[in-house]
């Protein structure tokens, strides 16, 4: 029992800072009781989230604040979760995942009462479906081939019943994806080399055509959600000039659909026939960013060569246009966007494939795009260690991402690795051991502005064996060592109402300059100037927000839940 108690003693007293970041130990598991690293983890507006895989069975939990982790569901076999796929509006969330033949689709709002797998089918090759909330209802859209299901199933959180809207299962076409601009609701389908747009009645499942002259060379999700916006990828006929001979050709579009006027706007004019369709990298302030890898004026074509592939190109994108923000051009460099995100507060870090150099860290703002560092430098191939974007957390605009011999290239150091963005500034937080097999930090999610993760531990169990542990990473509130964050007393700051419906007003001591409200994610969703003392929140979405007001020498943060 004293052996027991002064291990729980230990495990409560450990903290540390490095960096100005400060890292706890949460919760910690012996070998016996210990749950495996999780394979995905997730956070929404009502709570993080892990899946994971435990011999024979898989499993979807809630994580807690104190470190603990709740079961949600036994779920359906699978071994990978490489599929996996999320949807979230108001306090319910649908995740995918498939398993060789078979889809599985789980709707959840955070309690085991409400978590239930509402759909699954079969189908060979490879699966194509998606799906998307609309005015408080789920659909999901697939096509299992010919004389079977192609159409758009509606299901209802309220009682998880579902029904079929159409199913277009005896006709030759290919359905690819649907989605909501929280007004109306859209898919598309390919009929031969036509890719068609459509806006969907959900009352009786008719569709009303958009448009025809969606890309069919690269049709899959040709919709492209922006804001309270919905854009789509069309194509153009044209006549260009190239190498000095004229040829017809077409050129894509990014178009907004007016559903009020039923027309299209042109807002991004980009490459030509089989060009890289541009990535969406995500929305900062109310615009949205793309990537691209290619120059689409072909103004490098020259007499005989045309070397439209190379470059980086940042561009902005608003409800009434587009400008390129920054081009990054290096003789005889390409460069190309792996898939790969994370959108911080104000700023978006991607991952970039060199010719040159590998994998490297890339942010994209408002205002540049730039590399942060080469985390494989030396290397002239792609390698499979290094940062795990994909596996990274955010909150404000700082990252932690898992590495793998990140930054020494040795393929054998596991540990996090910290970044604000500014050029060279990935370091690393060598708070972790190096023992047992579960010592790659895993499951990073921002849970309340904080990022937890999963690790193995130097604490060693009744067995001798390496302990499991839940940590907490406090990287928002991070700053250098030299400076220190003042937060205010009760007495000084109040927010009200909590939870508020449509305004919130605040009490403070002084001036504000600025107010700023983060989603638990880390997201930046408002921001005010020299904001009044109560601020419109209708706009957003149900759950918990990370409201933050700046002074001339002081931040205030509080926390505040959104229920409509």
């Amino acid at each position: 029992m004293k052996k027991t108690l002064l291990l729980k003693m230990a495990i409560s007293a450990f903290s540390i800072v490095l960096n100005a970041q400060t890292v706890n130990r949460l919760n910690s598991w012996g070998f016996l009781n210990s749950p495996p690293a999780p394979t995905k983890a997730f956070s929404t507006s009502f709570g993080g989230f892990h899946l994971q895989y435990s011999y024979p069975k898989s499993q979807l939990l809630k994580v807690n604040q104190n470190g603990t982790q709740t079961l949600l569901s036994n779920l359906r076999k699978s071994s990978g979760f490489n599929n996996f796929r999320l949807a979230e509006e108001g306090n319910w969330a649908m995740i995918s995942y498939s398993e060789s033949d078979s889809v599985f689709f789980y709707l959840t709002d955070g309690t085991a009462a409400k978590t239930k797998l509402v759909h699954s089918y079969k189908g060979s090759g490879t699966h194509q479906f998606d799906f998307t909330f609309h005015l408080g209802k789920a659909y999901i859209t697939y096509d299992t081939g010919w004389n079977a299901f192609k159409g758009l199933l509606e299901i209802n959180p309220a009682d998880f019943k579902s029904k079929v809207l159409f199913n277009k299962g005896s006709e030759d076409l290919y359905i690819y994806s649907v989605v909501s601009d929280s007004e109306n609701l859209y898919l598309n389908y390919r009929n031969g080399t036509v890719n068609k747009a459509f806006q969907v009645n959900t009352n009786d499942g008719s569709l009303t055509l958009i448009t025809d002259k969606l890309a069919y060379w690269a049709p899959q999700k040709p919709f492209v959600r922006m804001g309270s916006s919905l854009g789509l990828w069309t194509v153009k006929d044209t006549t260009v000039l190239m190498n000095g001979t004229s040829f017809q050709t077409r050129r894509m579009l990014l178009q907004k659909y007016n559903s009020t006027t039923k027309l299209l706007e042109t807002l991004l004019y980009t490459g030509y026939f089989q060009a890289t369709q541009p990535w969406y990298l995500g929305e900062i302030n109310g615009k949205n960013y793309f990537f691209s890898n290619g120059d689409f004026n072909l103004k490098n074509c020259q007499a005989v060569t045309c070397a439209g592939n190379e470059g980086a190109y940042l561009w902005e994108v608003s409800s009434t246009g587009s400008k390129m923000v920054k081009a990054v051009t290096a003789t005889g460099e390409t460069y190309t966007f792996t898939g790969i995100k994370q959108v911080a507060s104000d700023k978006i870090y991607l991952e970039i494939a060199t010719k040159a150099a590998g994998k490297e860290l890339w942010v994209a703002t408002p205002t540049n795009l730039y590399m942060v560092k080469d985390h494989n430098p030396g290397a002239t191939s792609l390698k499979d260690y290094g940062l795990k974007l994909a596996e990274a957390a955010v909150c404000g605009g700082k990252i932690a991402i898992p590495g793998v011999g990140a930054v020494a290239a040795t393929g054998t150091d596991n540990e996090l690795y910290i970044s604000d963005g500014t050029v060279g500034n990935l370091n690393k937080l060598d708070v972790m051991p190096k023992a047992g097999v579960q010592s790659m930090p895993k499951g990073l999610l921002n849970y309340q502005n904080k990022i937890l993760f999963v690790a193995a531990d130097t604490l060693k169990d009744n067995l001798g064996i390496a302990m499991t542990s839940m940590y907490s990473l406090d990287l928002c509130n991070a700053g250098p060592p030299t400076a220190i964050e003042t937060f205010a007393k009760a007495v000084e700051f109040q927010t009200f109402p909590n939870p508020a419906k449509n305004t919130l007003s605040f009490q403070v001591s002084e001036a504000i300059e600025r107010l700023e409200i983060y989603s638990v994610a880390g997201n930046l969703v408002l921001q005010k100037i020299n904001p009044d003392r109560q601020i419109d929140v209708s706009g957003l979405k149900n759950g918990l927000y990370i409201v933050q007001f700046h002074s001339e020498n002081k931040k205030y943060t509080s926390k505040f839940l959104v229920a409509k």
